[in-house]
Parts: structure tokens; sequence; C-alpha cells
């Protein structure tokens, strides 16, 4: 994913496609412009070249108006599976919460997801991807005894947990 409204994302995609398909090669992999509901775009559809240089699939997508946003997990949920006619299930209208969320109280929990986030899952998943348990052990920088993983090999893992729901 890139901010189409700041150029330098997209110059860093090569570099993101080339650490990700270092991790996992033949992994499914979308290319999204993302912020496309701001009028101020930088980079533009024309520019965009790199997908069609790759064989990628490309969106453009707008994660806060909710714009084109399952488009791209719809793609990869039909390559996964191997089904070009698989569709997702509409999520029922959901009632407002009862209760709100003071956000002093969710300041902590935010905080805790996001160190989350940059941990390593552990070692027994290694075998969900042929070259990210190795590129795990070479690569991997470390904080304590918790190993850090690339942005490729959070990607890989989730494509794979994915691909394991669809299964």
């Amino acid at each position: 994913i890139f901010d189409v409204t700041l150029r330098v994302t997209y110059k860093n995609v090569p570099n993101w496609h080339r650490e990700l398909v270092r991790v996992c090669e033949n992994i499914p992999t979308v290319l999204c412009g993302n912020k496309v509901d701001i009028k101020d775009r930088k980079v533009k559809a024309k520019s965009i070249v790199f997908h069609q240089k790759k064989n990628l699939q490309n969106y453009d997508i707008s994660a806060k108006s909710n714009y084109s946003f399952e488009k791209p997990f719809l793609w990869l949920a039909r390559k996964l599976t191997g089904d070009p006619n698989l569709e997702f299930v509409a999520m029922p209208a959901l009632a407002p919460p009862e209760v709100v969320m003071d956000p002093a109280l969710a300041a902590p929990y935010e905080h805790d997801l996001e160190v989350a986030q940059t941990i390593a899952l552990p070692d027994e998943d290694d075998d969900l991807c042929e070259s990210e348990a190795g590129a795990r052990r070479q690569k991997s920088s470390f904080i304590g005894n918790c190993p850090v993983m690339s942005v490729g090999q959070r990607v890989c893992h989730f494509i794979i947990q994915l691909s394991r729901a669809c299964a």
C-alpha cells in the first residue's frame, strides 16, 4: 500500500516488493494506492506502472471512506482458493454501541496492540512459508529475546493465515 498523496511512498514500492519476494517468493501480491478520496493527489493513475512490470494486481482504494477497500482482499481470497467466483458474505448491519469507551482507557490497549504487531510469531509458525523461516533467522533484528518481523514477513504471514481460513 502506498499513499497517492506522497510520491515518496510510491517510489518505495519496488523496495517493499523486493523485500516481500525475498521472504516469500511466489506470494500473490496486490498493489494498492490509498487515500484516493483526497483531492490533492500527487501520484496520478497514469504514472502507476510498477504493477504492470511485475504482473501484480492494482487497486485505488480509500481506507477512510471504504472506497474499493474490499477489492484487494477479495482478489487475494480468490487467488488463494483458486475460486474466481468466490464472494464475501455481506456483514449484517450492527446496532450502535451501547457503551462508548473512554479514549483515555483505550490508549493503553492501542499501545499494547502496536507493540504486539512488531513481535515475531512463535517458531511453530515457521513452516507457514517455505522461505520465511530461513529469512527470519538470517534477517531478523532483536529486541530482548523477541525477533521483530520485517514488513515482508508480516505480509507473508497474513496471506498464509488468509489461505488457511479459506481452506
